[in-house]
């Protein structure tokens, strides 16, 4: 399982500096005047992995951008950082990971996401073996004559990948197995 370590709160309604906190296994507390920003903070939370797709819990530049800082932020035409996440992730969940990915594709303990005002998840930090997932994906799409794995070891960016796996002749294998 996924356990919320520690937050980063970048600009959010009336927050306009970061601010950073630990989340604490058993009880964190905020603390801190009416209107000093603690409502603020666990929305931002919740938006970060909200249960469903609800636009009340999506970030908004209009709604949630510190509004003496929106002119200036629509001027430089950068997506901002809304929130960053430290998660720790518990052996059970490595295992299963593991389990489908290949063995040793994924041995971290801890990861960083960055949640964007745009909505996007940026993963800070995130490291993987790829060979044994490479492997596995030869594997199942039946790679007899190691084409495949030669085609895989010639990918470069996450685009590539993104396209190598919905090429045809992938497909068609994987489906025949």
């Amino acid at each position: 399982m996924f356990k919320l370590t520690k937050v980063v709160v970048h600009k959010y309604k009336s927050i306009e500096t970061d601010q950073t906190f630990a989340v604490e296994p058993d009880v964190t507390i905020l603390v801190g005047m009416n209107e000093s920003g603690k409502t603020s903070i666990l929305e931002a939370i919740a938006k970060s992995n909200y249960f469903t797709s609800d636009d009340e819990f999506k970030y908004n530049t209009t709604h949630d951008y510190p509004r003496k800082e929106k002119k200036r932020m629509d001027k430089e035409g950068e997506v901002k950082k809304a929130i960053t996440c430290d998660y720790s992730i518990n052996e059970s969940l490595r295992r299963e990971i593991n389990r489908e990915l290949g063995d040793n594709t994924f041995s971290m303990e801890n990861m960083t996401i960055s949640y964007n005002y745009n909505n996007r998840r940026v993963y800070e930090n995130f490291v993987v073996n790829p060979d044994p997932l490479y492997s596995k994906i030869a594997h199942t799409a039946g790679d007899t004559d190691g084409s495949i794995k030669a085609d895989i070891a010639k990918i470069k960016k996450k685009t590539e990948f993104a396209a190598f796996l919905k090429r045809e002749d992938i497909l068609e294998k994987a489906e025949e197995l």
